[in-house]
């Protein structure tokens, strides 16, 4: 060691309020390296964990506990492949882990994110900010019959009348299917709830009860009131569900080329693009391919059933539940995400379309974000993963090398 412990625990504290000189932080990391005993050490101190906490809470950020071990895997695994300038951001990457285990162990849950600003040009940076969280729901009925009912521009009450069938818009902005009491319907009708890019979360409360959550650049399609024997919709996107038990009649949601069969249960469904995942938070649901019912898969609470293109379903366990319904609780939960998966997360909430030049990593990100911020202190934050980017006109984001 080439100086006392002193002088590095200053230059961890200097680095963790964003002070150190390029050489400062090369002598940081190669202490970090050299003698990681003494520097876990140095973040059970008192001090350490005070100014980090006081760093954090202007952050913004937060990670889940289970981010922390990942993070250090994912530095540990490069640290031999960066060099020069390269260095201090590897360094940067380590001190936020750092900064995350100095907070979990003292009970919280929060992240210092040491912004490096030299990655986003101040213009650039404004422009970003300019593009707003959706402060409104666009979400957009289509009715039987074709007409489109434009939810934020109806106050609450009743919106359409389908047969005996009530679609009301409610205090808070949930809509419900009211149907009459006792009556039995034979004929089918479907509405679809569309919910877009640049969309706050809709919720609606299906005729039989059922209650979905729908995320941005989602939609589902349902029928008014059930009929017969099963109650089935199908979703594109993100919903979460909460179902209605009814013995009788099955709960379906066909997503993908997917069934997910319940009788009354909670769970979240995934389904961009070809990935579906299928996650349970309470009682059990068993996960099919569309007419491969007797090939179905069950799954317990905290597993997942996850389905590629048409290749054969899998189930993962120990799934992090808060990160899977981070989106429903207002918050990006970016833990451990590649960052092209990251964007797409972005394009769907601020309605921006993301392109990579070549050579861009897909580099992984960390943390939770509050999703009421601006795109341009989102972009801030996971900027220090590593990338660069620029703000086009159009609301197009491009990714630098």
């Amino acid at each position: 060691m080439d100086h006392p412990t002193s002088y590095y625990k200053d230059l961890l504290a200097g680095f963790i309020r964003d002070e150190l000189t390029a050489e400062q932080a090369e002598a940081l990391l190669s202490f970090i390296r050299q003698y990681p005993d003494v520097y876990k050490e140095m973040l059970d101190d008192p001090a350490i964990q005070e100014l980090s906490v006081r760093q954090a809470q202007a952050s913004g950020l937060t990670l889940s506990a289970q981010a922390d071990t990942r993070i250090k895997g994912q530095i540990l695994a490069h640290a031999g492949q960066e060099t020069g300038a390269g260095k201090v951001s590897l360094l940067r990457r380590w001190i936020w882990a750092a900064a995350a285990a100095v907070l979990l162990i003292g009970a919280t849950t929060v992240l210092t994110m040491l912004r490096n600003r030299t990655h986003n040009p101040a213009t650039t940076a404004r422009a970003a900010s300019d593009i707003t969280a959706p402060q409104v729901s666009k979400a957009r009925v289509t009715l039987a019959g074709g007409q489109v009912v434009a939810l934020d521009s109806l106050s609450s009450g009743l919106l359409a009348q389908q047969g005996s069938t009530r679609l009301m818009k409610l205090a808070g902005g949930r809509i419900a299917y009211q149907a009459a009491k006792g009556e039995t319907f034979h004929e089918m009708q479907y509405n679809t709830l569309t919910n877009p890019r640049g969309s706050k979360v809709v919720d609606i409360q299906l005729s039989d009860g059922s209650h979905i959550w729908l995320n941005a650049g989602s939609s589902i399609t349902y029928p008014v009131a059930f009929v017969g024997d099963e109650r089935k919709v199908e979703l594109k996107g993100e919903g979460y569900f909460e179902v209605t038990k009814d013995a009788a009649r099955q709960f379906i949601v066909a997503a993908n080329g997917v069934n997910t069969v319940v009788l009354g249960t909670h769970f979240n469904v995934h389904a961009y693009e070809q990935q579906t995942n299928v996650t349970l938070l309470e009682g059990r649901v068993k996960v099919a391919r569309q007419g491969q019912v007797d090939n179905g898969i069950a799954i317990r609470l905290g597993q997942q059933a996850q389905a590629s293109g048409t290749g054969k379903l899998q189930v993962a366990g120990n799934i992090d539940l808060a990160a899977v319904m981070a989106w429903k609780n207002g918050v990006f939960n970016f833990d451990g995400m590649e960052v092209r998966q990251a964007m797409a997360e972005l394009e769907r909430w601020y309605d921006i379309d993301v392109t990579y030049e070549e050579g861009v990593q897909n580099v992984k990100v960390f943390g939770e974000i509050d999703r009421n911020l601006a795109l341009g202190d989102v972009l801030e934050i996971l900027g220090n993963a590593g990338f660069h980017y620029r703000l086009e006109a159009g609301r197009k984001l491009v990714l630098m090398k």
